[in-house]
């Protein structure tokens, strides 16, 4: 059975009472169009393999490239 497909991961917005401090992570709707050109995937390649795409984010983030690649070596060796 291939890996199970991955949720990319985005900053959380930051906030007044937060002092403007960043809070961490959380899951995001879908991997943005550069993370995915970054890994030589284009936008129908990535739905062919169900890999969540929002065209909205603009940020590439090195960490959501990384997960990416994982996903995709896991899925050429069959694990």
């Amino acid at each position: 059975m291939p890996a199970e497909v991955p949720k990319p991961l985005v900053k959380k917005p930051r906030l007044i009472k937060d002092r403007g401090i960043s809070v961490g992570l959380r899951e995001g709707r879908g991997f943005s169009l550069g993370e995915l050109e970054a890994t030589g995937l284009t936008a129908e390649e990535a739905r062919r393999l169900g890999i969540p795409i929002d065209r909205r984010r603009r940020s590439t983030h090195e960490w959501n490239v990384k997960i990416l690649q994982e996903y995709l070596n896991s899925i050429k060796s069959g694990k």
